[in-house]
């Protein structure tokens, strides 16, 4: 199976990567999808990238294509989920509950088997072949949401066969992007170059795109990153490439000490009474106020008491003894994000 594996060509050339900050716009994401404001600032700014050109499968590697790996890879352990769908000879079915690790392993095995070089997608890779180069989409079917995206819902919430869809689609012809399941990148969380926002490297994981069956359309739009906490449903498809190297140093923002008044997305840890502690660096805890976030313009999200969560805060420094963080207003983000010069930012 492994060798009848289709691929869609993307030319090289540029698109638009991320999503360009617009008060109103986000507003209405925060509304519509009801997610925290925090995630869906992750892709700001957006920008022009250039890329060489590539393969990318038309769809994600499926159960029949993890079978012929495990059969050849004997010491790799095969999820119990995987032998389920074996044994009902489910085999176009999308793999899922798939390791990062074991993800990049399959790439291994099958740049050895086609004798090519395949890898995982990267970010910029993912989302050119979801969004395409002539527009910036929300889907990769377009701006309109679609009754029969495999999203939290639908199909019981469960995994679907691959191209079951038809809808599903991008502009190059590459299926199943949204939903279904999510696809691991090769991309790690970093604030995108010209971010005013810096990231803890407490939250430092690998990049899934695309969103799963188990959530919201907001986790299928082209441009969200996700990760954080994966989902059960995680698998990934493949890219190839006539070159190995293929990170671009011009599009991310490396992680670096956090100071006094700088604006982080932090990683929640523990919720007492009165305070939020937050994760603002690695060994380097923080406590937001509670009670000063009821009146922001930006709500306190319930799942921010979760362990764990992304929340986005302005560090205040050593405040009577104790590392003192904020959150920030609406008004404060729109100033600090709406000025930025993106010729500045990639050429």
């Amino acid at each position: 199976m492994i060798k009848n594996l289709k691929f869609k060509y993307i030319e090289a050339g540029e698109f638009h990567f991320g999503t360009e900050w617009n008060k109103e716009k986000f507003i209405n994401m925060v509304n519509n999808y009801n997610v925290p404001l925090e995630w869906l600032l992750k892709e700001v700014p957006q920008k022009k990238v250039y890329l060489n050109d590539y393969w990318i499968s038309e769809t994600p590697v499926t159960i029949g294509m993890m079978k012929e790996f495990y059969q050849n890879n004997p010491h790799v352990q095969m999820p119990l989920v995987i032998k389920k769908h074996i044994n009902n000879n489910d085999l176009d079915f999308p793999a899922y509950h798939i390791n990062f690790e074991d993800a990049l392993m399959f790439c291994y095995w099958a740049s050895e088997t086609l004798g090519e070089c395949i890898d995982l997608p990267t970010e910029p890779e993912w989302e050119k072949a979801a969004r395409g180069s002539w527009d910036d989409r929300e889907f990769p079917w377009g701006d309109e949401i679609i009754e029969n995206v495999n999203i939290k819902g639908q199909y019981n919430s469960l995994p679907i066969p691959v191209k079951n869809i038809k809808e599903n689609r991008s502009p190059y012809g590459v299926y199943d992007l949204s939903g279904n399941i999510e696809e691991w990148t090769r991309s790690y969380n970093r604030p995108y170059l010209g971010s005013p926002l810096k990231y803890s490297k407490s939250l430092n994981y690998h990049i899934l795109r695309g969103g799963t069956c188990e959530h919201g359309v907001d986790l299928a739009r082209c441009s969200r990153r996700h990760g954080n906490i994966p989902s059960v449903f995680r698998g990934f498809r493949i890219v190839k490439r006539k070159e190995v190297n293929i990170f671009q140093n011009d599009i991310y923002s490396e992680y670096s000490e956090v100071n006094e008044g700088d604006f982080i997305l932090a990683r929640t840890s523990k919720l007492d009474q009165q305070n939020l502690i937050v994760d603002i660096d690695l060994n380097k805890k923080a406590y937001l106020d509670i009670q000063t976030c009821q009146s922001n313009e930006i709500k306190l999200f319930k799942g921010f008491s979760n362990p764990g969560s992304e929340i986005l805060v302005q560090f205040e420094g050593d405040v009577g003894g104790q590392l003192k963080v904020r959150k920030p207003s609406l008004s404060e983000l729109d100033s600090l994000l709406r000025n930025l010069d993106v010729n500045k930012i990639i050429q």
